[in-house]
């Protein structure tokens, strides 16, 4: 039996493109990098105002934890330097937790290098420039938690209110707080009750 050989051809066509095609591609590249380009500046702005809060109250919570964990005085206060509690300035500048031997909230013991014992706990460096943190009334400058975990000022005082998180945008961007109760939890949440970025 005689097996016919079949020639089988494929026509395989190359797989280049146009320049046309190419062209093409990169307008409608370009026209979609455009149009999402203001959206990804917004979404990395937010990104960092809710950055900003969340480390705030993570440090206020672990400042009121380890108050209560070693039956201390522990103050957070604002601090570009890590070693001084500063008065000026907003809290966007860094902030440092201490194990505050002196007494709490006494303004001439505002530093961990003094020679009295006051321990270190944490530094928190400086923000992005843009974003500010400003605190309301009474907890401007720092925060003091006795070791029931309270917060308490050098007049034995307790202390709350608000910490806003602001940038250029003031209300018109994602504008955050952090709420700070006189028992000493905290939260974040949105600018609630007449609160204002643009005041």
């Amino acid at each position: 039996m005689k097996h016919e050989a079949t020639d089988i051809r494929i026509s395989i066509r190359s797989g280049g493109v146009t320049l046309i095609e190419l062209v093409i591609v990169l307008a409608i590249a370009s026209i979609v990098a455009l149009v999402g380009a203001p959206s990804l500046t917004t979404i990395i702005k937010d990104s960092r105002l809710r950055l900003g809060a969340n480390a705030l109250q993570n440090s206020l919570a672990l400042a009121r934890s380890t108050a209560v964990a070693r039956s201390s005085h522990v103050t957070i206060c604002k601090s570009s330097d890590g070693t001084s509690c500063a008065t000026s300035g907003d809290w966007s500048q860094g902030w440092m937790i201490f194990d505050d031997t002196g007494t709490i909230g006494d303004s001439a013991d505002d530093t961990t290098d003094d020679g009295d014992g006051d321990q270190r706990v944490r530094v928190k460096q400086g923000l992005n420039e843009l974003v500010t943190i400003v605190g309301s009334a009474g907890i401007e400058s720092f925060v003091s938690f006795d070791a029931s975990g309270f917060t308490r000022n050098a007049s034995n005082n307790y202390q709350s209110g608000t910490f806003l998180v602001c940038d250029e945008r003031g209300d018109e961007g994602r504008a955050r707080a952090v709420y700070l109760g006189a028992a000493g939890s905290s939260r974040v949440g949105d600018l609630a009750g007449g609160l204002s970025c643009d005041g």
